[in-house]
């Protein structure tokens, strides 16, 4: 069966909808259901169980610890961004998108295997060089070299600073022309909340 996922995974597929991720949603007091998800091998899957819940909480922190909010610029427009949120869920989630036209349609809603949310990012995120999924998807067309080498997968980072994020044209945003002022009027947000299905809780630094 792990082979079979892994073999899942390493096909790159572009896959909408949230499809193979598999989910949970527990309710905490004072806080929105939100969904907790861990990986496992190529999939997602979900676990309700304390120790579970109790690793979350190590990793991620309290839900009661005070926020740090950071500031995005986007396509001329600023939003304020708790650290360790990933940065196409900061985006989506204010109303503007890392995909260009139709690819707010077609994406894989951050698995990071479409790279149609590629961006240009000045500021700190992490991590701070490709992981696998960047590394392979950054180096198959329409994406090469060297115009490649600039670009991240904003479903692939998390916001550690203040930052300004560059987006380019062309359906996969491999394009060499900067895109200008975001237009919010053709901002879609096509499954709601099933956009991010797969986020895992912004990272929260410990409490010496």
């Amino acid at each position: 069966m792990n082979m079979i996922i892994k073999g899942i995974s390493s096909l790159g597929l572009l896959v909408g909808a949230g499809g193979f991720r598999i989910g949970s949603v527990s309710n905490r007091v004072g806080v929105v259901a939100r969904t907790r998800l861990y990986s496992i091998g190529g999939l997602r899957a979900s676990s309700s169980s304390a120790a579970a819940d109790d690793a979350a909480t190590e990793n991620y922190g309290t839900e009661d610890e005070a926020q740090e909010l950071l500031d995005v610029e986007y396509r001329g427009k600023k939003i304020s961004v708790e650290r360790g949120t990933i940065l196409r869920t900061a985006l989506l989630r204010n109303g503007v998108s890392p995909h260009n036209g139709q690819a707010m349609y077609v994406n894989c809603r951050g698995l990071g295997t479409c790279g149609t949310c590629a961006v240009e990012v000045i500021g700190d995120v992490e991590p701070k060089k490709w992981n696998l999924q960047e590394t392979a998807r950054l180096n198959l067309p329409p994406h090469k070299y060297p115009g490649n080498q600039k670009l991240r997968l904003a479903c692939q980072v998390r916001v550690e600073g203040n930052l300004t994020v560059l987006k380019y044209n062309n359906f996969f945003g491999q394009g060499t022309e900067r895109l200008g002022p975001v237009s919010e009027a053709d901002f879609k947000l096509p499954l709601g909340d099933w956009e991010f299905v797969t986020d895992s809780p912004p990272k929260r630094k410990q409490k010496p």
